[in-house]
């Protein structure tokens, strides 16, 4: 029994990191949006455990895929990474946005300083 335990784990594992891999947002925002710990992630990056039911519906409805190709490893509940590339690319433009702002809005103060 607790071989197959493992086996999930490994599933679970290999897929969360292939899913981070692709995700342009950092671990911290991720675990931020999935309301769990950074330490969370790590731990689940790094096939120490599996997340709770609640943690993997979630992680599921953020990554556009199955509970069931997250645990198991099923094709048909994979996300379509070819549907999602404009989303991908929304939310790096976004983020590139927000530190242009970021940016701007440093040199405006500093700018105001030195008047």
């Amino acid at each position: 029994m607790q071989e197959k335990s493992a086996n999930k784990s490994n599933f679970f594992c290999d897929r969360f990191r292939q899913l981070l891999e692709l995700s342009p947002k950092t671990q911290k925002e991720i675990a931020k949006e999935l309301d769990i710990g950074e330490s969370s992630i790590v731990y689940y990056k790094a096939g120490k455990g599996l997340p709770k039911s609640n943690e993997l519906y979630r992680m599921a409805q953020y990554f556009g895929c199955s509970m069931e190709w997250l645990l198991m490893g099923d094709d048909d509940g994979a996300p379509d990474h070819k549907n999602n590339a404009w989303q991908n690319r929304a939310l790096i433009a976004e983020k590139r946005l927000k530190d242009l702002k970021e940016a701007l809005q440093e040199a405006m103060n500093a700018v105001i300083k030195k008047f």
